[in-house]
Formats: structure tokens, sequence, C-alpha cells
């Protein structure tokens, strides 16, 4: 009785221990960005008026409040100039607030290229909001450069000037600061080289906006519109871009001429809005062909790209993309959205006689990646007190990443104390290792980290190289020497990631992983106009998170798709069970095979939904049912509010929403949420199963076994005891 009783909790503890295995889940939300269109008082006509332009520092940096903490430091930032100024002068409006434990002595500096530009004293008292005035005069700006504003810190709470405790001295620039440009309008004269300039603009500091113009609806022009937005999307800036699609017969005034223009059509289509049109560098004739400048017929299936004002408004630019055919069309777009384009042409117009070479990218299993090459040359931090260097980086969506290997090249002043001084590695604001500053690492020194484990993750990472400077020498320690202690990041420093083949196991809420650039999504043969609207949206989201890779998206419709191309791809399915009946097809081979066409999951473990809580949307993420090293995201809802619903929710930039995305499997009604779960386990997790099954199966062998061998001897004793032995 005992024994059995000892075996039964035995089997019960290894249950217990397979259901806690099986509980893990983790939860990301993305960033948020908020962005203003530019206001109209920008496109001024007349280029001699000299016009203001006043913008807060939150929308032209895009960042939380500055805040600067170290005793002695320095902040450089750069106001954005758009490429059609003319810039006359700046005046920076500071809305400061700072600690109240700061003493006489304590002081920001600014300057511009080490010219000194104000100083504002921050005496003792309650903290209170103060406001300083900076004004960078003409004199000081170069043309064609970015003016630089830094901000030096001397930061006092204590007289002794090498204080053991720092934390009483920072000081807070409030993201409503405002920076006001003075400024005359530029000439602009279209030219290919430029692109994709003016559609998208790095230095613009608000929202690009671009309509896409098409002379009908139909799958082509869509596809098309598609693979546009998908491209300029992908080479925004971090404000990104907001993109209207419009029929020629439908659009509005504010289209015509609050936006850049693209215009995509045969010439049969550009023939009828010629008079749009009198300066176009090319000719077109009666049967639709482009004839160049010595009267040649140019062949029907060359692409033509060319650049003109816009007819509507001579302060904005519109691009034609044209040809006689479907196919000239296709092979101008194709030309067009390949990363090097703006390389290989120049002037307002090009022809594409052929679509554009497909390199083949091999897929590796390591990647290296420069710093100075990802856009962060060598980083500099100055000052007692804590600096954080952040640096940015973008994995493949569609990998795991195994174990990285840093090699970080520094440098850093000799006056730091060797007990106290240190710079630690942080990914993902997770602490990984730290650095002691001394004499032996001083100069031209390589630290190397070896790290196994999964710290990054697929998509964006951060990561953060934190300096925690002290002065050794007291002599020192004067404000006379704000700046003695320094550390230098190098640009040359790189870091090594190894990925395996295997599709990452993520929740929604970390869309767009795991979809990469060898993605395709698959869009009815037939929409309405809310159906693309919300496809759009989708393809916005993934373009932008992609940046350049977003040039390689596919679009197929579900009448014309190549299945073998399933396999070969990460595949998005979107519409509805009408419109796109692969979607039905595709549920049928994942884990939730008996998901009704009323969207009912009726699969074991899975708690059936009420017949009155019938789904009004669906979001699924799964292993591809084509090929297991790929994924499949499907998105369809019973109608087009549905559809929009469920787009709207993936791609929503609300934390509280994204939050609730834990799993790979959400059933949405129209308030939102009704059941969101998990069918995916990770190889973690199968692994355990495994284990547990194979301990449990030897475990009843090994008692099955005592039973019968019990059985065996308690029977051979009785018969003993009767003599019958």
């Amino acid at each position: 009785m005992h024994r059995a009783l000892i075996y039964w909790i035995l089997i019960l503890l290894l249950f217990s221990f397979q259901i806690q295995a099986e509980q893990i889940s983790t939860n990301q939300a993305p960033s948020n960005h908020q962005t203003k269109r530019m206001p109209d008082s920008l496109n001024s006509t007349n280029q001699n008026t000299v016009l203001t332009a006043t913008y807060s520092l939150g929308e032209l940096l895009g960042k939380n409040p500055i805040v600067i903490s170290s005793v002695d430091s320095t902040y450089t930032f750069y106001p954005p100039v758009p490429e059609q100024w003319d810039l006359l002068g700046l005046k920076l409006n500071l809305k400061m607030d700072y600690s109240q434990t700061l003493i006489q002595g304590s002081a920001l500096t600014a300057s511009s290229n080490s010219v000194p530009l104000s100083t504002i004293p921050l005496s003792q008292g309650k903290g209170a909001i103060s406001q300083w005035e900076i004004v960078l005069p003409q004199g000081l700006i170069t043309p064609g450069a970015l003016p630089s504003i830094t901000v030096t810190s001397s930061l006092r709470n204590t007289n002794v000037f090498c204080p053991l405790d720092d934390f009483g001295n920072w000081v807070k620039i409030s993201d409503e600061s405002t920076i006001t440009y003075t400024y005359k309008q530029k000439n602009f004269k279209p030219d290919l080289i430029s692109l994709p300039y003016p559609f998208i603009r790095e230095q613009w500091p608000t929202t690009d906006q671009s309509t896409i113009i098409l002379p009908e609806s139909t799958t082509d022009t869509l596809i098309s519109a598609l693979k546009l937005s998908a491209y300029l999307n992908g080479v925004s800036s971090w404000r990104g871009i907001k993109i209207d699609t419009a029929l020629f017969k439908d659009l509005t005034d504010k289209q015509k001429n609050q936006a850049e223009l693209i215009f995509v059509g045969t010439t049969d289509w550009l023939q009828q809005i010629s008079n749009l049109f009198p300066k176009m560098p090319l000719k077109i004739d009666k049967e639709g062909f482009f004839h160049n400048e010595k009267d040649e017929k140019i062949p029907a299936d060359t692409g033509v790209i060319f650049l003109v004002s816009s007819p509507w408004n001579p302060n904005y630019e519109a691009m034609i993309i044209s040809g006689k055919t479907k196919n000239a069309i296709n092979t101008a777009l194709e030309n067009f959205i390949q990363p090097d384009f703006s390389q290989i042409v120049y002037g307002d117009y090009v022809l594409l006689p052929n679509p554009p070479e497909k390199k083949k990218v091999k897929q590796s299993d390591t990647q290296k990646m420069i710093f100075e090459e990802l856009g962060y040359p060598d980083q500099i931090a100055r000052g007692r007190g804590t600096h954080t260097i952040t640096y940015n980086i973008l994995l493949p969506n569609n990998k795991k990443p195994n174990s990285f290997d840093f090699n970080i090249y520094l440098n850093h002043s000799s006056l730091v104390s060797n007990s106290k001084s240190l710079l630690m590695l942080n990914i993902n604001n997770i602490p990984i290792e730290t650095l002691n500053l001394t004499q032996s690492n001083e100069r031209n020194f390589l630290w190397k980290i070896n790290i196994k484990g999964e710290l990054l993750l697929p998509g964006k990472n951060t990561i953060d190289m934190v300096y925690s400077f002290h002065i050794a020498n007291e002599q020192f320690c004067d404000p006379l020497y704000p700046n003695i202690v320094w550390g230098v990041i190098e640009g040359k420093s790189y870091l090594t990631v190894n990925f395996d083949d295997r599709v990452p196991k993520v929740p929604l809420n970390l869309f767009p992983v795991p979809f990469d650039d060898n993605t395709i999504i698959v869009i009815p043969e037939k929409m309405t106009p809310s159906e693309q609207t919300s496809l759009f949206t989708l393809v916005d989201k993934l373009s932008f998170e992609l940046k350049k890779k977003s040039s390689s998206i596919q679009f197929e419709t579900v009448d014309h798709l190549d299945k073998n191309t399933l396999k070969k791809s990460n595949v998005i399915l979107f519409g509805n069970v009408l419109n796109n009946p692969m979607v039905q097809s595709a549920v049928k081979k994942t884990p939730l095979e008996n998901f009704k066409t009323t969207g009912l999951v009726q699969k074991e473990n899975i708690h059936p939904i009420p017949e009155s809580n019938y789904p009004y949307g669906f979001i699924g993420l799964f292993d591809s049912p084509w090929n297991t090293h790929n994924a499949i995201l499907i998105i369809f809802g019973k109608d087009e509010q549905a559809l929009s619903t469920s787009v709207n929710t993936l791609v929503s930039l609300n934390p509280a929403t994204q939050a609730k995305l834990s799993g790979n499997v959400a059933i949405i009604n129209e308030n939102g949420f009704t059941h969101f779960f998990n069918t995916l386990e990770t190889q973690n997790q199968i692994n355990m199963r495994i284990m547990i099954y194979t301990l449990l199966g030897i475990l009843l062998f090994i008692l099955s076994i005592g039973y019968i061998a019990r059985k065996i001897i308690s029977k051979f004793e009785q018969n003993k005891k009767k003599g019958t032995l």
C-alpha cells in the first residue's frame, strides 16, 4: 500500500513539472512615434521672401526630454534643415527644469562649432522651470551642412568637486522646447539622381506625404501601388510617410495641392491627361508610343520614368511611371524600387528597356556588423558621471540568433579612477559585462566578449555602452577641467551574430517578426475600397519595419499564385473565406484544422467559442504548412470592417493592445479581443515534453515489471507454503 502511494506521488510530481515547463511566454511592445504635417507656409512660391517656422524639440528629434545628469558633460544635437531651405538663422527657446540641490557655480553653456552662444546659471532653488533663449546667427551657419548645437554642463551640488554621489546633479530640457527657423525658399530642379527625394526628405521636420494616382481600379494597378508604398515606407525617415492612393477621377483638392504626386499608368491614359504636363520631356504619338529627342519610336515594353513639377502646385514635384504596355510599367517600377536606382540615373527622365537583374543573396548562418557601416562612427563620452552610448541594431526577422561575439575597440583618458571608472555593456536593457577602466586598457584596447544564449532577438535590438567616469587625481577635481575624463568607442568595433535556420517562435506582439525579405503577400482578386485600405495599413507597417528589405516583398493574387513559391517564402494570407479561399484551406493545415467557416475553434485543449461570440476577425501565426522553416500569417474577417479591425489590432502602436497579443492566435470582436491563445511550442518545450514522456514511460515500465515480479514471488511463496513446490 505504501509503495503504491509513493508511485502515484511520483507520477503526479512528473505531470506537475510538465505543466510548469510549458507555461512560458514573452511580451514586448514596440516603440511609438507621433508626427505632424508640414504647414503650408513652408511651400511659399516667393523665393525672396524671408519666412519663419517653429517646431518643438520633440517634433524635430523624436525623443523624450533631454536629461543631462553628468557633472561635466556635453550633449550635441543637429536641428534638421530641409533641402529646399536657405537657412538664415535659428532661435532656440529651451524650457528647463533642474535639481533643487544645485549650488552657485552650476551652469549650462551653448555653443556651435566651438563658438560660445550663451551661458545660463542654475542657482539653488525650488527647481522652477527656466526659459533659456539661444540665438544662432547666419554667420555661424555653413551652407549645405546641418547646424550643431552643443550644450556643456557644469553641475555642482557640493563644494567638493569630486563628490561620491552625483545623483543630485541633473537638468531636464523639455521636449516642448521650440526651435524657430528663419529661411528663404530655394528653387528645386527635378533630377532623378536625387531620388527618393523629394518623396523622402531626410531633413524635413515633419512627416512626408505622397499621393499615388492611378487611372482605374484593377489588380495590376493595385499591386503597382502596393509595391510603391512598400518601397517608400522602407526608405522613409524615422518620421515615416503618409501615402494616399487615389483614382485620378476621385482626386481631392487637398491631394492635388498638398503632397508629392506619383502617376502610374500606360501612355493611353497619359495622353488623356497630357494637358497637365505641357513640358513633358517625351512626346507620345497617336498609337501610344513614346518618342525620344530624335523622334525615334521607343519600343513598347520600355518603361519610362520622369520628374516634372506638380500641375496643381509648382512647389511640389510629380513623378510619372509609364510605358505603352503593362510590362513596360512593371519594368519601370521594378527598376525604381531597387536600392541603387538613383546611382545609375540622372536628368529629368530615364528609359528602362529591361527589368533589373535579380541578385541572389546567399543566406549565411553568420552576420558581421561593423558599427561604422551601421551609421555609428567613433562615439565619444566626456566629463565625470554616467554616459550612455546607444546602438540600434536590426537583425533578420526570420532567423533565430544563437550566440554573438563583440569586438569593441576603445580608448579612454589616463586620469580616470582605476577603482571606480567602468564601461558596462547592456543588451535590450539587460546588463551583460562590465570592464574596469585602467591603464592596461587605456589605448587601442580590444574588449572581446563572447556570449552564448538568446539575449539578442530577431528584428530590433538595443545595445548600450554605459561609461561611468570618476577622476583619479584630486588635483584635477576642479571646475577648470570639466572634460578631463573621456572615453571613445571606435567605429571599427563590430558584432558577429550566429543564427540557426529555424523559424523564430514568437507571439503576435513581435510582428513583423518572423517576416523578412522573403515574404509573399497573397491577396484576393477583388477587394472593396475599405479592404484595400486595410491592406495598405498592413503593408505600410511591414515595410517601415523592414526598411530597405521592403523592396523584396512580393504580391500575388490568389487566382494567379504559383504554389511552388509557397515553399520558398514566408506567407501572409489576407482577405476572408469568400474572396480568398486559400485562407480556409491554409487554416485546415495548421493546429486549428477544425476551424470552421463561422470561425469556431473545436480543437482538443482549446476551449470552444460559444456560437453567440463567433469571431468578428481572426489573426493566426503558424509554421508554414508548405515548409516548416518558414511562417504563415493568416488575417481575415467576416466582412470588411472585421478585416480592418483585425489589421489595426495587429499593427497597433498601443502598448496595452500589443501586450494582449501574447500568443500566436487572436479571435477578435467589434470591441477587441474575445480569445487569444498559443498553439506554438518552442524547441525547448518539445524536448522537455519528450523527456518527460520518456521518463514517465520508463517509470511505468519499471512499475509494471515490479508489479509482475511481486506477483510471481507472491505466487511462488504461496505455492511453497502449500507444499506444491
